[in-house]
């Protein structure tokens, strides 16, 4: 079975195709329940389902998904069973435990076989958080190891280096430096071949070395192999030129701007891209090493090449140092041979050591330099004879002069020892530290050399490398935190130490900024950088050198606190927090004001794994932002009762329309003047089968939040208009009155609003001009210019607008004079105490006066008392609404009121 998700509100996961889900799952109700939650969380996806273990590893071997969703129990085998499965697999993707049977203690026992994560059927509103955190763990776990990879490549080219360097130092032998190179680099690069290719007696340059590839096994790539020793090509002459300069061939595509004969050649040898590298010392030009790509062409990269240069040097020195050795022993050939072959073993040594990139030390057996190549000046900036007959301790970095004397008491009781490459500090003349790699031999009984041999490649730069990577994959590039990876390394560190050591407590601080993409999305990405870079300057204000402050990525922060005794003290770090972010941000020569919403989690509730804390941290941060933003709620088991009744009211209210449960109550608006009925406002009711009637201040909060409220909106408008048209009909013989529609910002935002209207409209037979629309001051002050643009088109309809809440807000008087408005309502909370309060009473006449100049109406909301209805009849006021005159009654009510000619208002 597969399906696709339809698309919800903004998605958890920031991803260019939908995830691919993998459910284990027997039951058709959680499978939907499942979905639902995902699809709630605004998550774009698809997914199969399967419920044996045939199925399972048979859509495991054909298809790639981003993660399991498994059930524990299944008709033939369980979680566990399918978690193995997964392991066998090539698969590395998270695997999270969906059971409503399953036991803490079984849980727990799952997440040490190796699961991700687990999540009970009763609590499925955290499978979103929950599946979205471990997709972004496997993402920064394979970014970790792209680093690793990354290193490890570094090493292994270096050790290809070396094993050619080793070579040359420990047998200066062409016929077996020169095969070593080219079956290395054929390896390392992996080409289709690799040549080198130096001068015969006639100074025509043909190919004497082969990567053995070519060569090992009778087979047709062996004949090939074979046939090209020898041979005279003309690439070589071609550009022997630039070889003989120095310079590289680098030819990635063998096309038309080729000479055709070297076409010719490369069609003939199936060449798709070639480089060429000289070997070449001191200006002499001694042949070259060639790389072929027959089966694709390839875009030769920096650091291929460069590796090769380093590479075709080290054989150039080789090639040139033994042409001095054979010229030697022409030479010596004439006079006596003992004598004449200790000079030019004498010769060979000393060209290879002085000529050496790396640094060449003897000591004696009192561990005193008696030999330093050159090269100790160059890398060092010693001149040798200062450090002759010094001990080598004076130059090591303390901390590493244990373990270098270990190794040298090694190699001095087992001469024929060999050891790792050993890796020390060493001090230069500048007093500075650089890092060497040191290869050492036991020479002392050697009567040529009488000492202990080092051989000291400088690797700083390589360690240097090798940190940063290291630093890179746990640590936010953007502020320098520690990122999720590390910050869940120390949160489980801290609920170890907590299980050692008793009364260890710690808290988990979850930051995250208000209104931060307002200000990323007003200002620019390049400021809202540098907003957070300051606000993470501004935590280190509250740092203590115990804690951990961490960047889990945009807005998020969190705070590791430690060694603590009481919930009070991560509360006054909260309020700390709280009191730094009062003083403005200066970014880019702007003032900005930033706030927090900060979530506490105690880890007096004994948690077992790190991402449970960080989620009732997370879970009590939405609840500072809920109530208001700018502080901080410290974590309630309680919350989590709430978090899954707001997921249920949520997926029952996403069908709440089809099921018929939401009902249209009516509030009438009264002629304060007349006593007449003007209008009514059309409120919605939800009828819940299990829960009875939910209040508006409970639903129309989550339709806001999750996009509901589009269609909420679209529904009570409709429904409004169906009943405003109905009255019409069944009593004709009564004053007209309109009908007032509350209509969100995201809905009055809508492209296609105006012509939804039209359809209501059309469809229901009601004039606009029967019809009030209720917006608030927020829909202005987002988007003026779509908003003044909208109400036009309304105006051009003959449909009112009313101004809500007027009072609550910004209550700008420019937008009365620019925004064609009908009507203001004025808050239900400045007229509920108007008797005992003077200064609403002020704000009342100040708007009444403002409106009448204006030439706009009144309406006040919330009349309870004839005394407040005398009141705003004494101001002018043109209309109340409150339940003075009716509370919200359903149209059957409010039709008997309409009709019953003794009633009075």
């Amino acid at each position: 079975m597969s399906e696709r998700s339809p698309l919800g509100a903004q998605p958890l996961l920031k991803k260019s195709s939908p995830l691919k889900l993998l459910i284990l799952e027997d039951l058709r109700e959680d499978i939907e329940l499942i979905v639902l939650s995902l699809q709630t969380a605004g998550l774009i996806f698809t997914y199969d389902v399967v419920e044996t273990s045939a199925l399972y590893h048979k859509y495991l071997q054909e298809n790639s998904y981003d993660a399991v969703l498994a059930d524990y129990r299944l008709p033939e085998f369980n979680g566990l069973t399918a978690f193995r499965l997964l392991q066998e697999s090539t698969q590395e993707i998270p695997f999270i435990l969906v059971t409503g049977s399953l036991g803490e203690e079984g849980a727990v026992e799952c997440l040490r076989a190796g699961m991700t994560d687990y999540v009970l059927k009763e609590r499925l509103f955290r499978l979103p958080t929950v599946l979205s955190r471990a997709l972004e763990e496997f993402e920064l776990r394979r970014q970790r190891q792209e680093a690793i990879d990354q290193i490890q490549a570094t090493a292994k080219r270096e050790a290809i280096i070396n094993r050619i360097v080793q070579a040359i130092r420990e047998k200066l032998e062409l016929e077996i430096i020169l095969p070593t190179t080219v079956n290395e680099l054929h390896q390392a690069l992996q080409v289709s071949r690799c040549i080198i290719f130096q001068p015969d007696l006639e100074q025509q340059m043909r190919i004497q070395y082969v990567s053995a590839e070519l060569v090992r096994s009778p087979s047709e790539s062996t004949r090939e192999g074979h046939s090209l020793l020898g041979i005279y090509c003309n690439f070589y002459r071609h550009y022997g030129a630039d070889l003989a300069k120095g310079e590289a061939v680098v030819i990635n595509k063998i096309d038309d701007h080729l000479p055709p004969e070297l076409q010719a050649i490369a069609r003939t040898y199936q060449v798709r891209s070639l480089l060429l590298i000289p070997l070449l010392y001191q200006q002499c030009y001694l042949g070259g090493i060639a790389l072929h790509q027959c089966d694709y062409q390839r875009e030769w990269t920096d650091n291929e090449i460069a590796l090769v240069k380093t590479i075709a040097d080290h054989c150039a020195i080789a090639i040139h140092h033994t042409q001095l050795y054979q010229q030697a022993q022409t030479e010596l050939a004439q006079r006596q041979r003992v004598e004449m072959t200790l000079r030019q073993s004498e010769r060979r040594f000393r060209a290879l050591i002085e000529n050496a990139a790396d640094i060449i030390v003897i000591l004696d057996a009192q561990l005193r330099f008696s030999y330093l190549s050159p090269s100790v000046e160059r890398i060092l900036g010693y001149h040798s004879h200062e450090l002759m007959h010094t001990s080598i301790f004076t130059l090591i970095h303390p901390d590493e002069a244990a373990e270098f004397t270990k190794a040298l008491n090694r190699i001095i009781e087992n001469p024929a020892t060999t050891l790792n490459p050993l890796e020390y500090r060493i001090r230069t003349y500048h007093n500075t530290w650089l890092i060497v790699e040191t290869l050492l031999s036991n020479l002392l009984n050697d009567p040529c050399v009488q000492g202990i041999v080092l051989n000291c490649h400088e690797i700083t730069q390589r360690k240097q490398i090798e940190a940063q990577l290291r630093h890179d994959a746990l640590h936010d590039t953007l502020t320098g935190f520690p990122n999720r990876a590390l910050l869940m390394d120390r949160l489980a560190q801290a609920i170890k130490r907590e299980k050692r050591r008793f009364g260890s407590n710690f808290a988990v601080l979850f930051l995250d900024l208000d209104r931060f993409k307002l200000l990323n999305d007003s200002l620019g990405h390049l400021i809202g950088d540098e907003l957070l870079v300051a606000f993470a300057e501004r935590l280190q204000q509250v740092r203590r050198s115990t804690d951990t402050i961490a960047r889990l990525g945009g807005d998020e922060f969190v705070i590791l606190l430690e060694d603590l005794c009481k919930v009070e003290e991560a509360i006054l770090v909260a309020e700390r927090i709280n009191q730094v972010l009062s003083s403005s941000f200066i970014i880019d020569q702007q003032e900005v004001f930033i706030t927090a919403s900060i979530g506490v989690a105690f880890s007096a509730y004994r948690y077992q794994q790190p991402a449970q804390i960080l989620r009732d941290a997370d879970t009590a941060m939405y609840y500072a932002k809920n109530r208001g933003r700018a502080r901080y709620e410290v974590f309630d088991p309680s919350m989590h009762i709430h978090a899954l009744r707001q997921l249920h009211l949520e997926n029952d209210l996403r069908r709440a329309i089809e099921r018929d449960e939401l009902v249209v109550y009516y509030q009438p608006i009264i002629s304060l003047t007349t006593g007449s009925l003007q209008g009514v406002e059309a409120l919605v009711r939800w009828r819940h089968p299990q829960q009875g009637m939910v209040s508006p201040a409970e639903f129309i909060p989550i339709a806001e939040e999750t996009g509901l409220i589009v269609a909420l909106d679209q529904w009570v408008l409709n429904a409004a208009c169906e009943q405003m048209r109905l009255w019409q009909q069944e009593y004709p013989y009564l004053e007209p009155i309109t009908v007032s529609v509350n209509l969100s910002g995201r809905q009055f935002s809508q492209p296609d609003l105006i012509k939804k209207i039209d359809s209501i409209l059309n469809q229901t037979g009601l004039e606009g001009k029967y019809l009030k629309l209720e917006i608030t001051e927020t829909v202005l002050i987002e988007n003026p210019n779509s908003a003044a643009e909208m109400l036009q088109q309304l105006i051009e309809r003959k449909i009112q607008v009313c101004l809500d809440d007027f009072g609550t807000g910004y209550s700008s008087l420019g937008y009365l004079h620019r925004f064609p408005l009908d009507i203001l309502k004025i808050d239900r909370s400045f007229v509920s105490n108007i008797e005992q309060n003077r200064s609403n009473s002020s704000i009342i006449r100040t708007i009444i006066t403002l409106a009448r100049e204006l030439g706009i109406r009144v309406i006040a909301e919330g009349v309870e008392t004839q005394e407040q209805r005398l009141f705003l009849q004494s101001l002018g006021c043109h209309y109340g609404q409150g339940y003075w005159f009716s509370p919200p009654i359903d149209s059957t009510k409010l039709s008997n009121l309409m009709t019953n000619k003794l009633h009075t208002w």
